[in-house]
């Protein structure tokens, strides 16, 4: 079970807000870039809660409107007749790339646990590539796909910003690479 199984119903409830978009004339290719944009100022947040710790409590929110995003250029790419080949290359590079502006950041905040963070990033850029080798169908197999490490990261969030630190952030960290790894063995596994 991972968040993806959500998907669905996540998608029901975001169809009239893609319709408000589409009339208000956002391309699916705006909505991406919309989604990017929403990803950086995460990584900016999780830079920002180094200094200051209560910046931390809008990375959930923030996750959950990037999710939002990238749920939306989907709809509207293909339920509006605006999927291009362009348009999903556009869309596989802005989430492999926002997944590391996002994240990398949390070197920032927990420096002493820089390299399991670099870990868990470079895992989910491996496991995003493994999603796209079958030109067919995107394996969006778990259990760490990109909705579940924006719910992992949102909870590390909060978890720092109320004072969890020392091992247990190892304990996170580590859960979050075997995870990801789990994950890739998942997605090659169903391509071969």
């Amino acid at each position: 079970m991972t968040v993806y199984a959500l998907k669905p119903a996540f998608q029901t409830l975001l169809r009239p807000v893609a319709a408000g978009m589409v009339r208000r004339n956002w391309t699916a290719n705006r909505i991406t870039a919309a989604g990017f944009i929403t990803a950086t100022l995460t990584g900016a947040v999780f830079a920002a809660g180094a200094a200051s710790r209560q910046w931390l409590v809008l990375v959930p929110i923030l996750l959950l409107a990037r999710m939002g995003l990238n749920a939306l250029d989907g709809i509207v790419a293909r339920e509006y007749g605006q999927a291009t080949a362009r348009g999903r290359i556009n869309n596989e590079v802005a989430d492999v790339m926002g997944d590391a502006i996002a994240y990398l950041p949390v070197m920032v905040l927990l420096p002493d646990r820089a390299t399991l963070v670099a870990a868990v990033v470079v895992l989910a850029m491996i496991a995003e590539f493994v999603a796209v080798l079958d030109p067919a169908a995107r394996r969006n197999d778990g259990p760490f796909g990109k909705s579940d490490r924006a719910v992992a990261f949102g909870l590390l969030a909060v978890l720092v910003a109320t004072g969890v630190s020392g091992f247990w952030m190892s304990l996170v960290l580590g859960a979050m690479v075997a995870a990801a790894l789990l994950t890739i063995s998942n997605r090659v596994r169903e391509q071969i």
